[in-house]
């Protein structure tokens, strides 16, 4: 999916309560939204086969693994629930069905607004194509099982090479939560380990799905910390 937050090829980018009084999730949305780089932490949370652990003296440790010295806090895992700030400023416009997205040194991204009783997702217009190495390592498997909101999609298998043995193309999705005089972005940390395999989501745009735990095989980790981020009317 197209990348928020910091580049990188295993980022996926891949929420809402109604508003009171001004707005509804079936009323009137339009307008633009920007951040003010606040945001929400949630408690940092470790799944494993058969259990989920939030005991900071095991969360902890695993972590700072994940956060050099000087990293900028928003961009690794915090030992507990909190706020902290974003220093990347995220904007959305908002007119009837469709919008745009910005976020400070990419390009926009025009999106169609789907509604829903609970949230609203933005599905990017253009679809995203990506290659895949190794599609059927087991980090691999998971990470694609983890957000919660998905668009359609279609994968191709293509000839084993030393870069990539499958191709997908889909849309990217943009959930919001509709809060009060806010919308909220819903994102999380993530680390992905399983015998000798990793991988990493940083800032993703997307919400966990809990239900990934259930599919945990011995020697699966996951280690996840969901972050909220306001988006003001201007």
């Amino acid at each position: 999916m197209r990348k928020f937050g910091i580049p990188a090829l295993t980022l996926l980018l891949i929420a809402g309560v109604q508003f009171a009084c001004k707005k509804s999730n079936s009323g009137n949305l339009d307008g633009t939204y920007q951040s003010n780089g606040a945001m929400s932490v949630g408690p940092l949370r470790m799944y494993v086969a058969g259990s989920v652990i939030t005991d900071t003296s095991v969360t902890g440790p695993y972590g700072r693994r994940y956060t050099a010295g000087n990293l900028d806090p928003s961009m690794g895992f915090l030992p507990g629930a909190g706020t902290a700030t974003m220093p990347f400023t995220y904007k959305v416009t908002i007119n009837n069905l469709e919008g745009t997205i910005f976020f400070e040194g990419q390009a926009p991204v025009t999106v169609d607004i789907r509604h829903t009783p609970e949230r609203l997702l933005l599905a990017a217009r253009d679809s995203s194509a990506y290659s895949y190495n190794s599609p059927d390592d087991r980090c691999g498997q998971l990470l694609r099982r983890v957000t919660l909101d998905h668009s359609d999609s279609a994968c191709y298998a293509m000839p084993v090479s030393s870069f990539s043995n499958s191709y997908c193309k889909y849309r990217d999705v943009f959930p919001l939560e509709v809060a009060g005089p806010a919308l909220h972005v819903p994102t999380m940390m993530l680390a992905i380990n399983s015998n000798g395999c990793g991988r990493r989501l940083i800032n993703a745009w997307g919400r966990f799905d809990p239900a990934v735990a259930v599919t945990l095989q011995a020697g699966d980790t996951i280690l996840v910390q969901e972050r909220t981020l306001p988006l003001y009317e201007q």
